[in-house]
């Protein structure tokens, strides 16, 4: 335990035996950041469990205390000239601003503000439901917080009527303090404040004498021809007054000081009119929108108006962004019924809405808006509901008010809280849970999902389209509501796709969930895959002719069915696909009892995966993979969790191979182009030919294939067409050792086609030389290999064309044998495609006790597994499976 710590332990303990009311506060920070702080009563023996990392010690005011309140003396002027108004007490404050705090014993008395025009306070008495950080805490700025007690001074009792009184002249003083003007105008200023003050029925001439010599001491003005001055134009105006002449007053000092003759009204109980005909300052006359800008400008302060990254103008209000538009309307009603307890007509609210959008976009203030998630400087901001928000980063997380981080949430009223997350100490704890609430069918795909749970949290990547599928009774929906949920709740939970409205409906959420989707049209796949990646979008501003509303988003999509809606290569591409299995009867639960686990899971849930999040976050800088998936920010960040969580990255890299075999497997299945290019090239090495000779031959291969070329949307009507379909599948084809290209010449456009080895499934592109994966080398001499994957001085990679200097065959350790006739030896063997050695070498690492195999196919696979030939007895299991199928489910295969 830091010393810090220990000390704000034992200094808690002691107010609370003198009959304090104490609260932690974290370090740093000075809002209390817990909901429901207000009623928090903490007893003795609950201190330690409370103060556990350096939190600062916050002491509740007014009841909970004993009626102990803290007048705050927020601006300089008032502090100094407290002592000319309040009585003798106890004060503390910081180290660079000394006697800030004033405390009294006050029963019954209630909090109060008291601001200048800019919305900035002067004085504020914290009483019931406010509280004040005491020693040993420190402010945000590093100062420590003291009590003054050199003075020997007591906490007085004070009578609540007559503090108020007190604390209302001295706020005046303050107030005028801050518009003294420089010396030469200071007699007029005088002159308009004296006949504002004292006016029948206001202040007498001792208290408004007392108000102004205070005001020019704060203001640095007091010399002694100054107090000579105020005395006379203090004698002198009430005199005047007295004989009926007229006075300058209100008028004069708006113009001086605009905005202080309505707060003194306010303060005083004033009517701010004139009571006599003659020689009174005139009403104010302006217009609803007119006063209604004054009160937003003074509610909002400096530095409240801005656009966001598109130049919409918005208002930062009560430390939310609220747009100035429609949206902004609640906020002006509230403003006006406070200040007049009037109602306010539409067109004044539009007036007013628009003026304060004009200033807020020649602010030139811009600031970027975030929906839930915000990722700045390598740390995650997450926002559990409005005012408090989750700061995620190498060293932990912690809870931080929004107003106290770097980033701003758009507020939508369709987004529902977050619970608080609770450490849970127990990183498997989340996979856990997971398994028990999901019926995965695979102990990959409760680790993928594990991994995906965590990870969707970030924003400044994409995430892959999680998938769930599986028959009906199998959890599908529960599945993605748990993810839903877990992070980012909504109501309506699921949306449905409709082109007109789907981007806002996005814009709305972090995470879209579309529900029980048994095919998407070509126009939601396509939405899908840029949402993953960004998306951006356009239209125009209702009733204008060239304004634009821009949509840009990233977001995070969930969608379920019995199958995968879709076999577009795109799509799957960018898809974690997770299977389920259905429910047994006797096993299914209860919508209540399910969700009421969920809620009462929720926040320990949500912690550990955010524990596990920031473990993720600084692992990941170290974290060297031997080949990147698709997403390749999403793979680095899901490869840490898995290292976080024992499973290993290459683990990770297995799980995501067998995905995306499985998602080539489905867009080859679903490609009649693809297939018959397959079949077409079973018993060729290579073809060069023109398309319109190609697209002859495949469409007799693809009628013997039950392809009907004259009804099948996906074939092409012509050769035109064939490579644009063919393209479509090109990295699918190199998967299964066909590698294509294309053209020109003279005679039109040439396709070529030839059979290679292959790479991994992660890794199906052409013309790549993967060199960051493991060094290998060929059954050759370094120097003449051609393997993939080696970074010997002459090798290839990929499947590339022997050179003729080259040696005519080399072993590959990443895709089995590379050319020559040794590789079509063992091709001819086994009658598969040409992965068939890389497969089955996986197959041995995993389930060991193979067969002994002798001749050139021993060696071969010795070499894939070993990067040599000596351990012959370490091969494949089932020797007589060399005429099988790859996806052949016999007992020998399996």
């Amino acid at each position: 335990m830091s010393a810090d710590t220990e000390a704000r332990q034992q200094a808690a303990s002691g107010y609370i035996s003198r009959g304090y009311a104490t609260i932690p506060v974290p370090a740093g920070s000075k809002n209390p950041n817990r909901p429901g702080w207000e009623t928090l009563r903490i007893a003795p023996e609950e201190v330690n469990s409370y103060w556990t990392n350096g939190q600062n010690v916050g002491v509740l005011t007014g009841e909970p205390s004993g009626w102990r309140v803290d007048v705050d003396l927020d601006s300089d002027e008032a502090v100094r000239i407290a002592g000319r108004f309040l009585p003798p007490t106890l004060t503390s404050g910081r180290e660079s601003r000394p006697h800030s705090h004033w405390w009294y014993k006050c029963p019954d008395v209630g909090s109060r503000d008291w601001k200048d025009p800019t919305g900035d306070k002067l004085v504020e008495l914290r009483s019931t439901g406010r509280q004040t950080l005491v020693w040993p805490s420190t402010h945000p700025d590093g100062d420590t917080y003291l009590w003054h007690r050199a003075s020997g001074l007591e906490m007085a009792e004070a009578d609540a009527e007559e503090l108020l009184e007190r604390l209302r002249e001295m706020a005046t003083a303050a107030l005028i303090a801050r518009h003294v003007p420089p010396a030469g105008g200071r007699h007029d200023f005088a002159l308009a404040l004296s006949g504002f003050l004292l006016r029948p029925g206001r202040l007498d001439r001792v208290l408004v004498l007392k108000i102004l010599n205070a005001a020019w001491h704060a203001a640095g003005a007091d010399t002694r021809e100054a107090a000579r001055d105020l005395e006379g134009i203090v004698r002198d105006t009430a005199e005047r007054l007295r004989a009926g002449e007229p006075v300058v007053g209100g008028p004069t000092l708006e113009e001086a000081a605009p905005g202080v003759v309505r707060l003194k009204c306010k303060w005083w109980g004033w009517e701010n009119r004139k009571p006599e005909p003659d020689g009174e300052e005139k009403e104010d006359r302006r217009n609803q929108a007119d006063r209604l800008i004054c009160y937003a400008l003074e509610d909002l302060g400096d530095g409240a108006l801005f656009v966001d990254q598109h130049g919409a103008p918005h208002a930062l209000v009560a430390g939310g962004p609220v747009p100035l538009n429609s949206r902004c309307y609640s906020w002006l009603r509230r403003k006006m019924w406070e200040e007049e307890q009037k109602a306010v007509n539409g067109e004044y609210l539009k007036t007013a809405a628009g003026t304060l959008a004009a200033q807020a976009e020649f602010s030139g203030d811009v600031r970027e808006l975030h929906t839930r998630a915000a990722w700045h400087d390598g740390t995650l901001f997450y926002e559990l509901r409005p005012g408090k928000v989750v700061r995620v980063g190498p060293g932990g997380w912690t809870f931080e008010a929004s107003e106290a981080t770097p980033v701003l949430f758009r507020r939508y009223p369709n987004l529902k809280p977050l619970p608080d997350p609770e450490p849970d100490g127990s990183l498997g704890s989340l996979a856990e849970v997971l398994g028990s609430l999901v019926n995965l069918k695979s102990e990959r795909d409760r680790r993928l999902l594990t991994a995906y749970a965590v990870t969707v949290a970030l924003p400044h990547f994409g995430r892959p389209i999680l998938n769930s599928s599986g028959p009906m009774g199998s959890g599908k929906t529960t599945a993605g509501r748990i993810i839903k949920r877990l992070w980012d709740p909504t109501a309506p939970e699921t949306v449905r796709y409709d082109p007109r409205d789907f981007l806002q409906k996005a814009l709305h959420a972090y995470i879209l969930m579309l529900d029980d989707v048994s095919s998407l049209p070509d126009s939601a796949s396509d939405t899908l895959c840029r949402l993953v990646t960004g998306e951006a979008d356009s239209k125009r501003k209702l009733y204008t002719d060239e304004e634009d509303v821009i949509i840009e988003l990233r977001r995070a999509p969930i969608i379920n069915g019995i199958n995968v809606p879709t076999d577009r290569a795109d799509v799957l591409d960018r898809s974690l696909p997770v299977e389920l299995e259905r429910i047994p009867d006797k096993e299914r639960r209860t919508e209540e009892e399910l969700w009421a686990v969920f809620e009462r899971e929720h926040p320990r849930i949500l912690g550990a995966a955010l524990d596990i999040l920031s473990r993720a976050i600084a692992r990941k800088p170290s974290l060297q993979l031997s080949r990147r998936p698709r997403l390749a920010d999403w793979g680095e960040y899901a490869a840490s969790v898995y290292e976080v969580l024992d499973w290993g990255a290459e683990t990770f890299l297995t799980d995501w191979d067998e995905v995306v075999r499985a998602q080539n497997r489905s867009t080859l299945d679903g490609s009649p182009v693809a297939q018959a290019v397959i079949r077409f090239m079973e018993d060729r090495e290579n073809f060069e030919g023109s398309s319109t000779e190609l697209h002859k031959k495949l469409e007799g291969v693809a009628e013997n294939i039950g392809v009907s070329i004259a009804r099948d949307k996906a074939w092409p009507k012509s050769a035109r067409w064939l490579w644009r379909r063919m393209q479509e599948v090109v990295p699918l084809l190199v998967a299964v050792g066909i590698e294509t290209s294309r053209s020109e010449s003279k005679q039109g456009t040439i396709i070529t086609l030839r059979k290679t080895s292959t790479d991994d499934a992660t890794n199906a592109t052409t013309e790549e030389n993967p060199i960051d994966k493991p060094e290998t080398g060929g059954d050759t001499d370094t120097d003449d290999a051609t393997a993939n994957a080696t970074r010997a001085s002459n090798a290839t990679a990929n499947a590339t064309r022997n050179p003729a200097d080259r040696a005519e065959s080399g072993i590959s350790g990443n895709s089995g044998i590379r050319s020559g006739n040794f590789s079509q030896d063992v091709r001819k063997l086994f009658m598969g495609p040409p992965e068939w050695l890389g497969t089955q070498a996986r197959i041995c690492r995993e389930k060991g006790s193979p067969k002994s195999l002798t001749g050139p196919l021993a060696a071969a696979v010795a070499a894939h597994l070993y990067g040599s030939p000596e351990h012959k007895e370490e091969v494949l299991p089932a020797v007589e499976a060399q005429f099988h199928q790859l996806d052949c489910e016999c007992e020998e295969c399996l």
